[in-house]
């Protein structure tokens, strides 16, 4: 064990080595703060002038100086690790799983941290297709529960004279008896990539509860033209064939039939007229509220299809100092799904904030508090998907963002990677074209905002050799962090526990004090 002679000897020896011969004496050497923070008494001989008048000799005079770990700093971190649980991270890192690799790096980063000192709380925020911020939440204030949210509706219709109307989306889980995942949607602008509060003072600034709405029946026969393009009320058997109507043999989630329910097989009905005159649905069923009440056998898993498809499994974890919380957290994730880098960057942002809509014992600090530091580490392997689907009359596969055609993303575009002088920008509704540069030009806007806020942003790409991020997601990456020293990229296994390893000894440099 190190004794208290050695630290002096220790200290001794570095001052010899760094004064030389004139080297003061070491009086005393202190540890405090469980070894975070060192202090230093020296003792140096000096002849004064007032020490020649009086006819004395030399006089000791001493100096005390701390060194301290900036973690220990009178102050604390909040830590948001924001980690990719996509599908990709399954493949091999070299040894081991990608999943597994970045599970060592961020245990040992919380190990590390938690050790120093500092007082530290992290939040885990796993992501995909999207972010499960926890389904204990249901009910919440921050929760659009009265659907007054300008997206709460977009893809279904609601006639006024129906005979049956849902309060809101958590009205559609209970009639289908099923649950509500955890899920939300990403809110609307000007809210997209602020941590602006939640009120209901400002309905578009409250959180959606994602439902991947039930997509348009197909049949099974595997027709070019399916049947249920139905105009004339007649319901799935009247097997009408049109090239005039769109073929939804493309949609990916079916698990209503679009005739149950309290749905009537007939033209002057409220829903199925309202759906025949939706320019997208154009009499599919997609639109038809009337399908989800009553339902059963609705799978409320995120693997299968049902109103949860794409929604994480595993719930993000607010801010705490628990290691015991944190570690199974970690241990908890699994890959699946894809990359949709908004959401785990908004919410990782958001479990730091003051801004809500976490609170209680661990409530983020105020920005701007002396001593506290609020940091996002951002890990992915990849770069943006939004799957397309261009059979299908909504253009793409769903997530956390909606469908293209709902166009979320339609005011971003040139901000990621401005295209030349002369050409357009990718602004406007979103496509098979331009959904990526939209997708990576309103994270760059996130990352803009939190740094403005105040926080400091560490990115990590784990682009390994066998499956690599391409220049422009090592790019973007690199435009989020803080600087090019935030911007970390791995290769296998080791590498990204080095990097987080260094991000860890970077938040704990040693710092004079005193």
């Amino acid at each position: 064990a190190t004794t208290q002679a050695m630290i002096e000897a220790q200290a001794a020896s570095a001052i010899a080595a760094a004064a030389g011969t004139n080297s003061p004496t070491v009086v005393s050497v202190s540890l405090s703060n469980k070894n975070a923070q060192v202090c230093l008494t020296t003792s140096q001989p000096v002849r004064s002038i007032a020490s020649k008048i009086v006819g004395i000799g030399l006089t000791s005079v001493q100096a005390t100086s701390c060194a301290a770990t900036n973690s220990s700093v009178g102050g604390a971190f909040e830590i948001a690790l924001a980690l990719d649980n996509t599908g990709s991270m399954s493949r091999s890192a070299g040894g081991k799983s990608k999943l597994d690799s970045a599970k060592t790096a961020a245990l040992s980063l919380i190990d590390q941290l938690s050790n120093s000192g500092a007082s530290v709380q992290f939040s885990i925020v796993p992501f995909s297709t999207s972010v499960n911020v926890g389904a204990n939440y249901l009910g919440a204030s921050w929760l659009d529960t009265s659907a007054r949210s300008s997206i709460h509706w977009q893809n279904v219709q609601r006639p006024a004279d129906a005979s049956w109307l849902p309060a809101s989306r958590f009205d559609l889980f209970s009639q289908m008896n099923t649950t509500w995942a955890g899920c939300v949607e990403e809110r609307p602008d000007p809210y997209l990539t602020t941590d602006v509060a939640a009120t209901s003072a400002q309905p578009d600034s409250l959180f959606v509860p994602y439902l991947w709405p039930d997509e348009g029946d197909v049949d099974g026969s595997g027709s070019a033209f399916l049947p249920g393009m139905n105009i004339v009320g007649n319901g799935r058997g009247a097997k009408l064939y049109s090239s005039s109507y769109w073929n939804f043999g493309g949609s990916g989630n079916n698990y209503l039939y679009d005739f149950g329910g309290v749905c009537v097989a007939s033209a002057t009905d409220a829903y199925e007229a309202a759906d025949v005159a939706d320019p997208l649905s154009r009499g599919s069923g997609a639109t038809k509220l009337c399908k989800y009440k009553g339902a059963t056998g609705v799978s409320s898993r995120a693997s299968s299809n049902g109103p949860n498809k794409g929604c994480m499994d595993n719930p993000l974890l607010p801010l705490t100092s628990n290691k015991t919380d944190l570690n199974a957290k970690i241990n908890a994730m699994d890959a699946g799904g894809t990359t949709n880098l908004l959401p785990g960057f908004m919410w990782a942002w958001r479990t730091i904030s003051p801004n809500g809509p976490f609170t209680g014992a661990s409530t983020p600090k105020p920005y701007g508090t002396p001593g506290n530091a609020k940091i996002i580490v951002f890990m992915t392997d990849g770069f943006n998907n939004w799957s397309s689907n261009s059979g299908y009359a909504y253009k793409s596969e769903y997530n956390a963002l909606g469908y293209y055609v709902n166009n979320r993303l339609s005011a971003y575009g040139g901000v990621a990677f401005p295209p030349p002088t002369g050409s357009p920008t990718y602004d406007g509704p979103t496509s098979s074209n331009n959904w990526r540069m939209q997708m990576d030009s309103a994270l760059l806007a996130a990352c803009a905002n939190a740094k403005n806020a105040g926080v400091t942003i560490y990115t990590v790409g784990f682009s390994v050799p066998s499956d690599p991020i391409d220049t422009e997601g090592l790019q973007l990456l690199s435009k989020c962090a803080s600087s090019a020293d935030h911007a970390y990229v791995a290769r296998d296994s080791s590498s990204i526990v080095s990097a987080f390893n260094n991000i860890g000894s970077s938040l704990s440099k040693l710092r004079l004090v005193r």
